[in-house]
């Protein structure tokens, strides 16, 4: 019997080309709660970015966000693995001599160090606004819980040499970047240890190399239709894609709904 529900977020409930969540997704989350299932969003969005992407309407019961860093209940942190003071050093060491842009990610708070039009451009097509400009010193005063560069792999390399508490994933011309002891997988085990929830009650449903951890970590994993091949490698059924109902039809198939 399945208690909970892990959704990754971008094209597995969001859609970037409608830009929004389906109907069929919220009406399935909806009809699934209904049910008694908790439903859950994992992510590597920000909590700031959920404010403007997620409808106030849309139940859920609670959130795992940037990979797995800070997870949390309405107003009650369920865990949460913000990245070294050293590494965070050596980080500011680094951008005080070679300036690039960089999205520095706390627990309430997300911004940039500096304007770029490539950072812009990209930050549109996710549908994500722009984040405030902070000073670089800001990022030594508090925790940061995900920093993301927009660094080709030359300058990653060398930003990389120093930081020895962090993990890393590409995506296209940026990488998501958290503490070692982050992860969607140690998310949902930390929820399920608090709910008294086994492995084989748990479902987790994603697209991306970043979802593959929190499919391994869930007594059923899916993957959705346009997923990617290493999501869809270690996933025990694959539904539709998200512009064609995979969230509804993955919860009928697996009885959560009827």
């Amino acid at each position: 019997m399945i208690r909970a529900v892990f959704l990754d977020m971008d094209d597995t409930l969001y859609s970037h080309t409608i830009g929004g969540i389906p109907a069929s997704a919220t009406e399935a989350i909806q009809k699934a709660r209904e049910n008694g299932i908790k439903v859950f969003l994992a992510t590597g969005r920000h909590k700031r970015e959920l404010e403007q992407l997620v409808k106030e309407e849309l139940p859920l019961d609670g959130f795992i966000t940037v990979n797995g860093a800070y997870s949390y209940q309405k107003d009650r942190v369920l865990d949460s693995h913000p990245i070294s003071q050293r590494d965070m050093e050596s980080l500011y060491a680094f951008l005080q001599e070679n300036h690039v842009p960089v999205v520095f990610l706390e627990d309430e708070k997300m911004y940039i160090n500096m304007h770029d039009d490539l950072v812009q451009e990209d930050m549109d097509k996710i549908h994500t606004a722009y984040p405030d400009i902070e000073p670089l010193e800001r990022i030594l005063q508090n925790p940061i819980y995900q920093f993301i560069p927009y660094v080709n792999d030359e300058i990653w390399n060398r930003m990389n040499q120093n930081l020895k508490d962090v993990q890393s994933t590409r995506w296209n011309i940026a990488l998501d970047v958290v503490s070692k002891d982050a992860g969607k997988d140690i998310g949902i085990r930390r929820i399920a240890e608090i709910n008294g929830w086994k492995k084989e009650e748990i479902m987790a449903i994603g697209d991306g190399p970043n979802d593959v951890s929190m499919l391994k970590a869930a007594g059923v994993a899916v993957c959705m239709g346009n997923g990617t091949d290493s999501c869809k490698s270690v996933a025990d059924y694959v539904t539709d894609v998200i512009d064609e109902g995979g969230i509804m039809h993955a919860f009928k198939h697996f009885g959560l709904i009827y």
